[in-house]
């Protein structure tokens, strides 16, 4: 194993793991979660409606692509899947507050984004599944196209919540968090 390949290991367990755990998170209180009423709670505050839908699709999204990150499967589709969530969460509710995070705004988001990325083009590296079973998953095309699948999903649904939070019943104030 080369170094790149340990580095790109090392990325994408702690880039797969910080996605898993969101994962988990939405659906139970355990390790400090919300669990699944309270996060139900939060999407609809920041105009997911209805909000357990979003919710259990964002739960699983982050859950399956931070898994396939972790072992290296599928790493552009994984990557595509990250980036999509990311825009969600930037677009629905850390815009408009600045970059730093202390102040709730998007740069801590922003870097799980650019890292799962980095992973889209770079490739998961040797110690991956997509390695192991011959497919090359690293490069421009691999990695725009997961960019490009990313911002699509991740604007779609970010459309989705904007024309469903138009419509927000009086006293929720779409894109306010709690």
């Amino acid at each position: 194993m080369e170094s790149i390949d340990l580095g790109l290991l090392a990325l994408r367990v702690a880039v797969g793991g910080v996605f898993v755990g969101h994962g988990v998170v939405k659906f139970t209180e355990r390790f400090g979660g919300l669990g699944l009423s309270r996060a139900t709670t939060v999407f609809e505050q920041i105009g997911y409606r209805p909000a357990r839908p979003f919710l259990v699709a964002a739960g699983i999204t982050e859950l399956l692509a931070g898994a396939a990150l972790l072992v290296g499967v599928a790493t552009p589709l994984a990557t595509a899947a990250l980036v999509g969530v990311m825009v969600n969460t930037i677009g629905s509710s850390k815009l408009g507050k600045g970059p730093w995070y202390f102040n709730g705004g998007w740069e801590y988001d922003l870097t799980l984004l650019v890292a799962a990325l980095a992973l889209g083009f770079a490739g998961p590296g040797e110690a991956s599944v997509d390695v192991a079973v011959g497919l090359d998953v690293a490069g421009w095309g691999q990695g725009i196209a997961a960019l490009a699948l990313g911002l699509l999903s991740g604007l779609v649904v970010l459309g989705l919540r904007a024309r469903v939070a138009r419509r927000a019943p009086a006293g929720i104030v779409a894109g306010e968090a709690a």
